[in-house]
């Protein structure tokens, strides 16, 4: 029989804060903290804008450790911190072999200009030292998460780009259902150095304005781009049996994953939808709350046709992309933390700066506070190449 399986510990660096309380607020008051990014002008990128994350001095990691761990994999170590500190979990009941780790990430470019100045100052690569190697790799964060951790379960990283944090959600769903592993410490994590968002703003998908509140626009009929953020969120999945013995504060019950992949179309979007209707064993109107996937660039009309396709025009539906930026490999993970929030406090984030689309059919796009619970969650990411993947979470 299937274990349910329910999340139980939450923990995020994102740049609308470093507490849960803090990110809900936030979301509430659809306060972001977009701005420019003057730095990057030196390497004459076509868009300033970034989503900034605000310094914090609570949480520590030490210095020895420190040297292992790329600029992402300090954001999951300081998100694990966070989620035992706010969760009041014991990291004892996360050690062993029944317990894994799955993150989402799809890049470690920050340690790369490190190594490149050393060979180009000492012209030899034994300069680098024995932590470049684990720093460089994509799976920093999920092999370094382990041994500070104590967990011996599975240890992997899912690389798929924009999906990458919602496919390891979505993996890790599947081994606690299925009784592979009891608990598994999931997420994704970005990293907001400018060698990591140099290639994108070259496809000139990066908003190019001065005015950081409006210009991020999803689902817009004048949207002019996306702005990138980053950062780290960190969710912990049990088996219910389990999260119930150990006394566990539960946030929700994730239900449902469904993925495919393909050229960017409507029906390749409505089509991963309703895999994660169809895993979920629910129909379309039981879906009260739509995280969409837009963020401010031309798919977002595909999104649109497909939600009506498959939902109509009553589902209420925004971007929390509007308000955080595109957080990337991070932002399948973070946008479900950030609908388990709104869970939490009972209410639906809006999607700011969305005036009128002609081109898209009528959804119910929310542009102001909702103050309503929502209680069954449809998470959309469609990534960059193709990769779609859809998670539903409900009240527990």
């Amino acid at each position: 029989m299937d274990n349910r399986v329910v999340i139980t510990g939450l923990g995020i660096t994102s740049s609308l804060g470093h507490s849960l309380d803090e990110v809900s607020s936030a979301l509430a008051q659809g306060q972001s903290n977009i701005q420019l990014q003057e730095d990057n002008k030196q390497f004459g990128f076509q868009s300033l804008l970034q989503a900034m994350i605000p310094p914090q001095n609570k949480y520590k990691i030490e210095r020895r450790k420190k040297r292992f761990l790329s600029e992402s994999a300090i954001y999951t170590a300081l998100c694990w911190l966070k989620t035992v500190d706010e969760n009041n979990l014991d990291p004892q009941q996360f050690t062993g072999p029944d317990v894994g780790i799955i993150l989402g990430n799809d890049s470690s470019a920050q340690p790369l200009e490190d190594l490149v100045a050393t060979l180009q100052k000492y012209k030899e690569t034994h300069f680098l030292g024995s932590t470049m190697v684990i720093k460089v790799m994509n799976s920093c964060c999920s092999m370094n998460l382990g041994p500070l951790i104590g967990a011996q379960g599975i240890n992997i990283t899912a690389s798929a780009n924009d999906a990458s944090g919602a496919h390891a959600l979505g993996y890790a769903f599947n081994l606690v259902k299925s009784g592979k592993q009891q608990a598994i410490i999931t997420g994704g994590f970005q990293e907001l150095h400018w060698i990591a968002m140099a290639s994108f703003d070259a496809l000139g998908i990066f908003a190019q304005s001065l005015e950081p509140k409006t210009a991020c626009r999803p689902f817009d009929g004048e949207r002019i781009g996306t702005v990138p953020g980053g950062g780290g969120a960190l969710l912990v999945m049990e088996n219910l049996e389990r999260a119930q013995r150990l006394g566990h504060k539960i946030y929700g019950e994730v239900i449902g994953y469904g993925f495919n992949s393909g050229d960017k179309s409507v029906a390749q979007y409505e089509r991963c939808m309703r895999k994660a209707l169809h895993n979920a064993k629910i129909d379309p109107n039981d879906i009260d709350y739509i995280n969409a996937n837009a963020s401010g660039i031309a798919a977002d009309n595909l999104e649109a046709q497909a939600i009506y396709n498959v939902f109509g025009p009553q589902t209420f539906v925004s971007s929390t992309k509007s308000i955080t930026g595109h957080e990337l490999w991070m932002s399948g993970a973070s946008e479900v933390l950030y609908s388990l929030l709104m869970m939490r406090d009972g209410f639906i984030a809006p999607s700011l700066n969305f005036q009128q689309n002609n081109d898209i059919p009528h959804i119910n796009i929310v542009t102001e506070t909702l103050q309503r619970k929502p209680r069954t969650v449809l998470s959309n990411t469609f990534g960059l190449g193709g990769t779609n993947a859809c998670i539903i979470i409900r009240e527990y």
